[in-house]
This record gives structure tokens, C-alpha cells and sequence, in this order.
């Protein structure tokens, strides 16, 4: 399935997250990046730091519904930011709590020793559609041997990959794999 059907409403987002579909509705709103995080979680939070006033608060998605108000959206597409491993569970739990959450996409770093049984674990859960990783990180990434074979096992359980880019730099061509 292909990202853009994917984020198209109706049975191709329910599909993906084991959700009911909602009545087909051209008008369906699926924001397709959000981030939920508790620095009062005992262990906290690696991003936002407490300097970020703004940004520094439990954001769940009660929080974010309030705040989109008078707007509507049927559902998110939820982005792990943290590095923490566990962090994935966290969000996958969350998810599990939240209709609004379609679908998660987590992090998890291709390469890294605990990958593959990282991912065997994540891909268990229905909302659990892929991971992201740092554009920076790609020409490490393939270079080496372990992170290839792990982006192909990712492409082999029908996993995304999403990349985050970094404000407006640019990257060259991403070599085949």
C-alpha cells in the first residue's frame, strides 16, 4: 500500500489501524504528523527540553483535540520523537487508549543492535505502520552492511520509512538498496 493511499480516509486507514472505517467522506481529515509526549512520566522526556515553555507539557490527544477547536480532524497519524526505545510501547499504549490515533509510526534506528528485535516486537501491534529516521543519518545508514538488511526487513513486513528533514537542507539522490 502505498503512503498516499494510506493516508486517504475511509477502509484504507481503518485497514492499517484496525479501526472501523468511517462513512466514506471525501471531507475526512487525517493530520498525518503529531507528536504526544508526558515529561511527568517518572523517566520524562528527551525532547521537548524545560526551557521550551510552550512545548514542555503533557500533550495527549484530549490536548490536542482541544486544541484544534472550532476544527475537525478524524484522525492522526502518531510520530514517536523519542530516541528511547521504550518510548515506542509508550506511544503504542497511548494509541491503544485514543481513537484519534490511526495509526503510529515509531523510532527506532536501522543498524542499531536491538533493531530487529525492536521491530518483531512493534510490528505485533496493528496501529504500528513504520518508523522515521534523520536524513542525516542515510549515508551512514547505507554504508552499512546491518542497517541495510534492516531497512529491507522493515520494506519485507510492509513497514514505511519516513524521513525527517531537517529545516530547508536538502539531500542528494537516496542510493538504491
Amino acid at each position: 500500500m502505498s503512503r498516499r493511499s494510506f493516508l486517504g480516509c475511509g477502509s484504507a486507514v481503518a485497514f492499517a489501524a484496525g479501526r472501523p472505517a468511517p462513512a466514506a467522506d471525501p471531507g475526512c481529515v487525517v493530520d498525518a504528523h503529531v507528536h504526544f509526549y508526558d515529561p511527568t512520566r517518572p523517566q520524562g522526556v528527551p525532547w521537548p527540553s524545560k526551557n521550551e515553555k510552550t512545548l514542555y507539557r503533557r500533550t495527549y490527544p484530549e490536548r490536542y483535540l482541544a486544541n484544534i477547536k472550532p476544527f475537525r480532524v478524524d484522525g492522526v497519524v502518531a510520530v514517536e520523537a523519542s530516541a528511547w526505545l521504550e518510548d515506542n510501547l509508550w506511544l503504542l499504549e497511548v494509541a491503544d487508549r485514543s481513537r484519534l490515533i490511526r495509526t503510529v509510526v515509531g523510532n527506532t534506528q536501522p543498524g542499531n543492535s536491538d533493531f530487529k528485535g525492536a521491530l518483531g516486537r512493534f510490528s505485533k501491534h496493528s496501529l504500528f505502520r513504520g518508523i522515521r529516521i534523520n536524513a542525516d543519518s542515510i549515508s551512514t545508514i547505507v554504508a552499512q552492511p546491518e542497517a541495510v538488511s534492516d531497512l529491507k526487513l522493515l520494506a519485507a513486513k510492509d513497514l514505511s520509512l519516513d524521513i525527517l528533514l531537517n529545516g530547508s537542507r536538502c539531500f542528494g539522490e537516496i542510493p538504491r538498496l
